[in-house]
């Protein structure tokens, strides 16, 4: 069973990242390291890759002479759509992981280049959006923003060029819904770094 005490947060991306034992994770979190997905996945030499798939044959494969019965499967299969979190325990996860990173003493990664992004709107628009540098970045139902007006409620947020893969976009829309629905803002602004637009979602 996956002990969820021990995990961080990808430096990246901000996804869990899970480890088994408590001296793996705080050596991952002293290296700050990226999560599998960031790291470009597991790169192993041919030689390798051969010595385990040839470790895996016939007998040697645990897995070797076991089938499962259909009646078997379907209740694998529904027992893990029964384990889907509801939207209600993931803001819970999300909340503990921030007072878990705080009570820690660690800072959630930030982008030093949004933060001057930022500070140039606040300059030619006379606002004032928090950000990591000057006062920290405010959270709400365990998403830390990267700029938040609370007087004039306008949420900005910073899109590196990662976040055009269409996963993270699909986890970004998901996110953009959660904070308009919680916060109502009258202005939800989102930068695309890689084609230098900003534009309000909230519209």
């Amino acid at each position: 069973m996956k002990d969820l005490s021990l995990h961080k947060l990808c430096p990246k991306c901000n996804k869990d990242i899970y480890y088994s034992r408590k001296d793996s994770l705080n050596r991952a979190i002293e290296e700050n390291r990226v999560c599998h997905q960031c790291r470009g996945g597991w790169k192993f030499s041919d030689e390798i890759k051969k010595k385990y798939s040839i470790s895996k044959l016939g007998s040697k494969n645990p897995m070797f002479g076991k089938t499962h019965s259909d009646e078997h499967k379907e209740k694998l299969s529904k027992k893990s759509k029964g384990r889907k979190d509801t939207d209600e325990v993931k803001e819970k996860k999300r909340i503990s992981t921030l007072k878990r990173i705080k009570k820690q003493g660690r800072e959630i990664s930030f982008n030093p280049k949004a933060c001057e992004f930022i500070d140039k709107l606040n300059k030619e628009r006379g606002w004032n959006l928090h950000h990591a540098l000057n006062g920290g970045e405010y959270q709400v139902i365990g998403y830390s923003l990267d700029g938040y007006d609370k007087e004039r409620n306008i949420i900005f947020e910073y899109d590196e060029s990662y976040h055009n893969k269409k996963s993270i976009k699909e986890k970004d829309i998901l996110r953009q819904k959660r904070l308009i629905g919680k916060l109502k803002p009258t202005m939800f602004l989102r930068y695309n770094e890689k084609d230098k637009m900003m534009f309000n979602v909230s519209l």
